[in-house]
């Protein structure tokens, strides 16, 4: 723990540093003042006005806004932004985050992931070991290495939202677009071709004032990770300083051309030239269509109603949030083909251009326009009281109430969140796999009986406002959904994939996909600021820094309604299991076909595999590793869908036999990689996901501190000498089997036979039935300390208790 150290000058990064969002930092005492660099210069260059300041009291915890002269360069720190504020009994520790990679760009700006956070303490916290635990806590959830390895954040563009939230909070009237897409009532079906999109003769709205607030308010709060963090900052006036940190996965396939059909260009009748599969980018177009450059960004969104580590939470608490939810967007943006210098430097200068520069204030402004198109899945634990925590069984049995009555509150609660922020319906999807099948079918049957009983308050629209549809999966199911990454459509892939494409029935394709036509522009200065102190004319100017910022929208068509796959089996981790992970990647192909055809880059939904494999392939992917994430932000381990997806994703670029033997070859790896990863969540769910829990629940705030913070217990290490004891018997008795089958050591006779097999398996199982035991009276598996009521969220409700049932 730091205590009043300065952390390096710079801070540590594989790229440059972005040029907004920048903080400059001195503590003098207990008090850290900080400053955005790019709100001044510095004292050495003369007198400069006073910059806003945030001055934090490490030792009160108070946190006032004024201003003060810059903060000097020697003897200040900077960070890459601000994470938030933890008030102790003896002080409070300030986090910053220190170090962060850029991992995309999207059209607002940046990405950056966090790569390491520092914190400030003040000295008198050491005086307490309950302030040093909650500490210590913290820093375990912000830290990359430890639990804090999937942080992301912007200065510029919004992460934790959708694009159509995007659209609806800078356009400044999100509640109106909820209301009026309610009344409207679903969407007919796939939306229209935009047809001549990258058209600049028609006019696009400007953006409202919604977009021009601080990064903090134009956060969504389901997926502001910090947002109980901060929530001491912005009490004090410093939401300009507050960096909303969001919690999931980013990635992005970029380098692709897209060929648009462009109605009236020529060649024919429109739709008479067939579609050539996958162009090369520097190939010209067919008659009749036009190039437009394009990338695909992949976002998942981890929730903070409800953290999920392991196995310690699991369905919906008495709020209705569910354990693990969360919320993936597929983005596809096109560039128009006239747009090439709204991606780079304005270069080669019209005299136009040039002259209108100069008499105005030096900057060149050129537009071009962007269409989007995006399409947003949900995931959770099933979206009901049930529970099924660690208890040294490798499958714990789950059990909660079996009264569809006692689940009502919750659940309408829950559907009714999802009806606000995405439209009616909500499609849950149940995926039924894993031992127990009886348990997850008493779980649909409440699921279909609360649907249709309709215990969700009315909202606007026609339609219902849920509607639940059981999978059932077999264990050959599994390899069946990754075939649709080879595939390149689900249908296509045929068994399992088939068969959900038919469970949702039209539903799904009648929820739509948001598409819109954005107007952004870059703005370039003619030539860069001399250096300070430099002779005019000594040296040239350097590149110019350039800013590429929004300035219109047109939304042509809106999602309404959310699919959310859920599952109950006994390896999910609230929603992130390897059934959700292969259904929503089988359920984003023909969203991906749709956003395609609305951009009019695809004609039917059939051909995608064949006119766009080489964005299937990177869609599979992007997919195997967004559930790599998840499984390691949920278990600690890798995940067997990422695997899947990988390997099919590896067919498809090999093709044909190829990719097949090279599937056959790497089979062998993967299962053992499979098996070590189960031997790991084991071992994690038992000894090391209680303090992995009660870390994500201090730092997302499910957790709420009070003032004093309660007593935090001391944990102990977990003591599994029984267990390896067990192990270390059960695998010598094998051996001995093993060596008297090969004729190598034989039993020379019963007693010897018995000393050496009977002994050791005897013993070995004894040891592990009363560590089985042991563990099933919660005494030998460490549990989570800090809110160990909510891992049976329904005790605390009225009858809730003693309604637990198998």
């Amino acid at each position: 723990m730091p205590k009043g150290k300065q952390p390096p000058s710079q801070p540590a990064s594989s790229k440059a540093l972005p040029s907004l969002g920048l903080l400059r930092f001195k503590t003098d005492g207990s008090t850290v003042a900080l400053q955005h660099v790019a709100h001044g210069g510095s004292p050495s260059e003369g007198r400069v006005p006073p910059v806003p300041t945030l001055r934090v009291d490490l030792k009160t915890g108070k946190v006032s806004v004024g201003s003060q002269p810059p903060l000097p360069e020697e003897g200040s720190g900077m960070a890459l932004g601000l994470a938030g504020l933890l008030r102790l009994e003896r002080g409070a520790v300030l986090a910053l985050v220190s170090k962060a990679k850029r991992v995309c760009g999207m059209l607002d700006g940046p990405v950056y992931k966090v790569e390491a956070t520092s914190l400030i303490a003040p000295e008198t916290i050491n005086a307490s070991d309950n302030d040093l635990r909650y500490a210590t806590l913290i820093q375990s959830a912000l830290h990359p290495p430890s639990y804090g390895g999937h942080l992301y954040f912007s200065h510029t563009a919004n992460i934790t939202s959708s694009r159509q939230r995007q659209a609806d909070v800078e356009g400044g009237h999100l509640a109106a677009a909820r209301a009026a897409a309610a009344a409207e009532g679903p969407p007919p079906g796939a939306p229209p071709p935009l047809g001549r999109w990258w058209d600049t003769a028609a006019p696009l709205e400007a953006l409202g004032a919604g977009g021009a607030g601080s990064a903090w308010s134009r956060a969504d709060p389901r997926f502001t990770w910090n947002r109980e963090l901060m929530k001491p900052i912005i009490d004090g006036g410093g939401e300009a300083f507050a960096l909303p940190l969001m919690a999931g996965y980013v990635g992005q396939a970029v380098g692709a051309t897209f060929l648009v059909r462009a109605p009236g260009a020529g060649g024919g009748a429109e739709g008479d030239v067939r579609r050539p599969a996958d162009p090369a980018s520097d190939a010209p177009p067919p008659p009749g269509f036009v190039a437009c450059r394009g990338d695909m960004t992949l976002i998942t969104r981890l929730g903070v109603g409800r953290p999920v580590a392991g196995g310690w939470r699991r369905g919906l608490d008495a709020q209705g949030n569910a354990a693990g939810f969360a919320e993936t967007e597929l983005v596809l943006a096109l560039w128009a083909p006239e747009g090439e210098a709204a991606g780079g430097p304005a270069v080669g200068l019209t005299p136009e251009e040039a002259d209108a520069a100069q008499a105005g204030d030096g900057i060149v402004r050129r537009r071009s326009r962007v269409a989007v198109a995006s399409y947003v899945m949900a995931r959770g634990s099933v979206p009901l009281f049930w529970a099924a925590p660690p208890n040294m069984l490798p499958s714990p049995a789950p059990r909660g109430p079996l009264e569809a009555s006692a689940h009502a509150p919750a659940f309408a609660a829950h559907v009714g969140a999802l009806n606000k922020a995405y439209g009616k319906p909500a499609l849950l999807l149940h995926l039924m796999a894993g031992p127990h099948r009886d348990w997850a079918l008493r779980l649909h049957d409440c699921l279909q009986e609360l649907t249709a009983c309709a215990p969700v308050p009315p909202t606007p629209g026609p339609g219902p406002a849920a509607v639940a549809v059981g999978l059932p999966l077999g264990p050959g199911d599994m390899a069946g959904l990754a075939a649709a990454a080879g595939a390149g459509a689900a249908g296509a892939a045929g068994g399992v994939c088939s068969r959900l494409e038919g469970a949702l029935g039209e539903a799904l394709p009648g929820m739509g996909v948001y598409v819109a036509v954005e107007e952004m522009e870059m703005a370039t200065p003619l030539s860069a600021p001399a250096p300070p102190g430099a002779v005019p004319g000594s040296q040239p100017a350097g590149p110019s820094p350039s800013r590429l910022s929004h300035v219109g929208r047109s939304v042509r068509w809106r999602q309404r309604g959310v699919v959310e796959a859920c599952a109950a089996s006994n390896a999910s981790a609230g929603g992130c299991c390897e059934e959700v992970d292969l259904a929503q990647h089988c359920l984003a192909l023909p969203a991906l076909a749709a956003c395609l055809g609305a951009l009019g880059a695809l004609e039917e939904v059939g051909e995608l595999g064949r006119a766009h494999a080489k964005v299937v392939h990177a869609l599979a992917v992007l997919w195997s590793h967004n559930a790599d994430v998840l499984s390691d932000a949920a278990h600690g381990t890798p995940s067997t869908a990422g695997r899947a997806l990988r390997a099919a994703a590896g067919r498809l670029e090999a093709g044909g036999a190829l990719g097949g033997l090279k599937a056959l070859v790497r089979a062998p790896w993967g299962v053992m990689q499979g098996v070590g990863d189960s031997l790991s969540r084991y071992y994690y769910a038992c000894f090391q996901d209680a303090k992995r829990q009660d870390a994500l629940d201090l730092a997302s705030g499910a957790y709420k501190m009070s003032s004093p913070p309660a007593h935090l217990s001391v944990r102990q290490p977990p003591n599994t000498a029984t267990l390896q004891l067990g192990i270390l018997l059960l695998l010598a008795g094998l051996a001995q089997i093993i060596l008297a089958v090969l004729s190598i050591a034989p039993p020379a006779d019963a007693v010897q036979l018995a000393l050496r097999v009977v002994v050791p398996l005897g013993g070995g199982a004894a040891l592990l039935a009363d560590v089985a035991r042991r563990g099933a009276a919660g005494s030998y598996v460490e549990r989570p300390l800090l809110r160990p009521g909510a891992v049976f969220p329904w005790g605390d409700l009225p009858g809730g208790a003693g309604v637990a049932h198998t």
